[in-house]
């Protein structure tokens, strides 16, 4: 998968404002994955949705969003709340195509990449083992309120699931301990308290194929916690952004899928779950 000669983005404020065929039909509105709710999101317990940056500013510095209702308004630039909604643009969507199918809704959706997004289904937990894959996530480590501290990286290792017979399962997966100040509740039903350990399932980035403008939207707010930048620095130039940095060094490159190791017999560092 080509990633590194792609740039990342978010939806911009003529997206709520005037969206195309893509967004019309679909709304701007999407819900935010257990992985962004634990990073830090404004989650809405009863919609499970986010409010999620765009990159048009007001006159003071603040940001237009897309909060939790699909509508659009301005936030404080440094807030480190709202769920990211990457969008990516391609030259030419022939690769991105070739296994999309419609949605009820007409829209093409297609998958690309890989990310750690929900809860691991407690059947792939029992009598399991588990070994990294050599793969890290990273995001940031700041909590949601620290809004004057600028991006501070911690990384994520990735295992994956194999069962007693020495059968790969295909599970990946990460162990995130969730760091916030209080309770919040996940896509399992479960509330999860500071401390909780939480295994955080990576599975394949669901986009919707917005033809019209070469690109693929993300179905999902897939991360949180990522201020978009120190809101006295912010005069339109989303290139200079934290939240551009994120996505173009960090994000862009997480997502290619790792490739597991083929003999767990020769591996070392395996546990049991």
């Amino acid at each position: 998968m080509h990633f590194k000669d792609k740039e990342v983005f978010i939806l911009g404020p003529g997206d709520v404002n005037c969206p195309n065929r893509t967004l019309k039909k679909m709304g701007v509105r999407c819900e935010m994955t257990d992985f962004a709710v634990l990073l830090g999101g404004g989650a809405d317990f009863r919609t499970r949705a986010g409010w999620y940056a765009n990159y048009g500013y007001g006159e003071y510095g603040d940001v237009y969003v897309t909060d939790s209702d699909g509508r659009g308004t301005y936030r404080e630039a440094d807030e480190r709340t709202g769920g990211v909604r990457p969008v990516i643009y391609f030259d030419d969507l022939t690769e991105v195509l070739k296994n999309a199918k419609s949605n009820s809704y007409g829209i093409l959706e297609t998958v690309y990449g890989e990310y750690p997004q929900f809860v691991v289904p407690w059947r792939f937990a029992p009598n399991s083992g588990f070994v990294a894959t050599g793969k890290k996530y990273v995001t940031d480590s700041r909590l949601w309120n620290k809004t004057s501290e600028p991006f501070k990286a911690r990384e994520y290792e990735e295992y994956i699931i194999y069962d007693d017979m020495n059968i790969y399962k295909g599970v990946k997966y990460i162990q995130f301990v969730y760091h916030d100040t209080m309770s919040c509740l996940l896509s399992n039903g479960k509330f999860y308290k500071p401390g909780d350990s939480v295994m955080i399932k990576v599975d394949p980035v669901l986009w919707y194929v917005d033809e019209e403008e070469n690109r693929l939207i993300s179905k999902y707010l897939l991360a949180s916690g990522i201020r978009f930048c120190d809101r006295g620095d912010y005069e339109g130039n989303f290139y200079d952004t934290e939240m551009y940095k994120f996505l173009s060094e960090d994000f862009v490159y997480d997502i290619v899928p790792s490739i597991p190791p083929k003999d767990t017999l020769s591996l070392k560092r395996i546990q049991k779950i």
